[in-house]
């Protein structure tokens, strides 16, 4: 069985991600305006990562129900 181009796009990306996680276990300060919160910075990466895919996997799903032909 052969990989697509995408498939094995995807296996890197997660590959990427998991390595960038995995040496970013440290915790860290986060100020949002008036808020100061301690977390692992890997806990917010990953929460960046996964917000990222949603805004992602959102507007191409945004963007095919408006391309739908009407009738």
């Amino acid at each position: 069985m052969r990989l697509k181009p995408k498939a094995i796009a995807i296996i890197v990306l997660i590959m990427l991600s998991l390595i960038l996680l995995f040496q970013n276990t440290h915790t860290v300060e986060l100020e949002i305006l008036f808020w100061q919160v301690s977390a692992p910075l890997i806990l917010l990466l990953l929460l960046c990562l996964i917000g990222g895919f949603l805004i992602g996997y959102l507007a191409k799903a945004l963007y095919t129900v408006t391309k739908r032909p009407r009738m």
